[in-house]
């Protein structure tokens, strides 16, 4: 009998600690749900308006997120040469129309990085698309267009800003913009390879949105077709590399993204083994030997991978 009791009294205290328990685990649910708790963010794909004019129909819509709003659209299109904007970018009372096509550079005409350091150094802070652009009317002399291009100029982006100059001079301001950009405003060299009707003499420089670096890969749509490497694939890659050694990302087009190195690799060899694992075309359609990327690398901390 006092054995029967005993099992009874055991089955009812596993009872009580399986109800206590679950109690426990349902207080904790409701705690981690609690609005309160600060949720992981969850990296998006960039993508334009589908209203947009020119918006490429191959886009997956992912709500309003980055879109010019008027005032912006407004004060780009207008692109004030003589007014410079305090705070926030005003837009004109009779905005222009954006041209159709980037008035580039005269040939040998090159940016006056003096005066760029001028106009950059009196800003502080560059806070929106409109200022972007009006920031970048007073450097080069051009209305900033009211897109960028994918597909190696095929297509318009129209969710970016631009401007044409030479290559190298793009790469240069965009060292200089990306430290003052803030709201989430991202500055690469973008295409330079003009396959479709649009043809220029140099390189887009592009101010678009996104939340980290990653997402210039994906405003620039680049992807390593000849490899099966989606645009996420690349992303990935990069993710690695910047985990081990931290990459500023300055450049990235329809096949191609370019980098800065930030903390060298001890085992530098190894290293360029990795990079050429990951893409082929560096060495074999670029530098020719893993010898002479060490040495570039060592020399320059810049990379650009390049998928033919």
């Amino acid at each position: 009998m006092s054995l029967l009791i005993g099992v009874l009294i055991g089955i009812v205290l596993i009872q009580l600690l399986n109800l206590y328990k679950k109690k426990a685990d349902a207080k904790k649910k409701v705690e981690g749900s609690s609005s309160n708790e600060r949720k992981p963010i969850e990296p998006y794909r960039w993508t334009p308006d589908g209203n947009a004019a020119d918006a490429p129909s191959d886009f997956q819509l992912s709500g309003n997120a980055g879109v010019l709003n008027e005032e912006e659209r407004t004060a780009v299109e207008a692109a004030e040469a003589d007014e410079w904007p305090d705070k926030e970018a005003r837009p004109a009372e009779e905005p222009a129309a954006a041209p159709a096509q980037a008035e580039s550079l005269p040939e040998g005409e090159r940016i006056d990085f003096n005066r760029a350091s001028e106009v950059l150094g009196s800003v502080g802070e560059i806070r929106s698309m409109a200022e972007a652009g009006m920031i970048l009317q007073r450097i080069s002399g051009q209305a900033p267009l009211p897109y960028s291009t994918i597909d190696f100029g095929r297509r318009r982006y129209p969710q970016c800003i631009s401007i044409i100059i030479e290559e190298t001079d793009a790469l240069r301001l965009v060292y200089m913009l990306q430290p003052l950009l803030t709201n989430e405003l991202l500055a690469f060299v973008g295409t330079n390879q003009w396959l479709g009707e649009e043809k220029h003499a140099g390189a887009e420089l592009v101010v678009g949105r996104g939340e980290t670096q990653f997402d210039i890969v994906r405003l620039a749509q680049t992807d390593a077709a000849n490899y099966d490497s989606s645009t996420e694939d690349i992303i990935t890659g990069l993710k690695s590399i910047d985990a081990r050694y931290g990459i500023s990302i300055k450049a990235a087009s329809s096949d191609s993204v370019g980098f800065a190195l930030l903390n060298q690799p001890n085992d530098l060899h190894t290293f360029c083994e990795e990079l050429y694992a990951f893409c082929p075309d560096l060495v074999d359609q670029g530098v020719g030997s893993l010898e002479a990327l060490e040495q570039h690398i060592a020399n320059t901390g810049y990379i650009e991978l390049w998928w033919d």
